[in-house]
């Protein structure tokens, strides 16, 4: 009877152990799927999944997500990847596949196929600057939609009084 107990015991313990490196084994290849094959030279490190909350006078000023953030070796930079940020005050979403943050000045420089939804228009563009207090401009071609109407022109400003100024080529076409 004795032997059986602690035969009992042996298998639990073994089927345990048996356990622990099933789930160490599914850790460590779930963790090598996700990190990247290799960091570039000009990266010192790199978080996944992140969130920035902006809170000023205990609400939420801003938000920002990204998939990956990579801290530049200069120390001031991080480079992001497929942002979204939120203005919910101002019920601004905007999209983008990657930007550089630049954690020296607080300025975040977006790029590639750029979708902005501002209180029912789209905003389309190829890169844009977001400087602190919510200053943004871009030099590039912009398109805005929305109310049964298209505008295009090139380059944009907004300024303190919370206007959007397109600064050359404007062309509208109204429904």
């Amino acid at each position: 009877m004795t032997y059986v107990a602690v035969s009992r015991r042996f298998g639990l313990l073994i089927a345990g152990a048996a356990l622990i490196i099933v789930a160490l084994l599914l850790f460590i290849r779930e963790g090598a799927e996700r990190a990247p094959a290799r960091v570039p030279d000009s990266v010192s490190s790199f978080l996944e999944e992140v969130r920035v909350i902006n809170v000023q006078d205990e609400s939420i000023a801003w938000s920002l997500d990204s998939k990956r953030a990579q801290v530049l070796r200069n120390g001031k930079d991080a480079r992001l990847e497929d942002v979204r940020m939120e203005v919910p005050a101002e019920e601004i979403l905007v999209r983008a596949p990657g930007g550089l943050f630049d954690m020296d000045s607080g300025s975040l420089k977006l790029t590639g196929e750029i979708k902005t939804e501002i209180k029912g228009y789209d905003v389309e563009t190829g890169a844009i600057e977001i400087k602190p207090g919510g200053k943004v401009t871009t030099s590039g071609d912009v398109v805005l939609k929305g109310d049964g109407m298209e505008v295009r022109g090139r380059g944009l400003e907004t300024g303190e009084e919370k206007k959007v100024r397109l600064k050359s080529n404007v062309k509208a076409v109204f429904d």
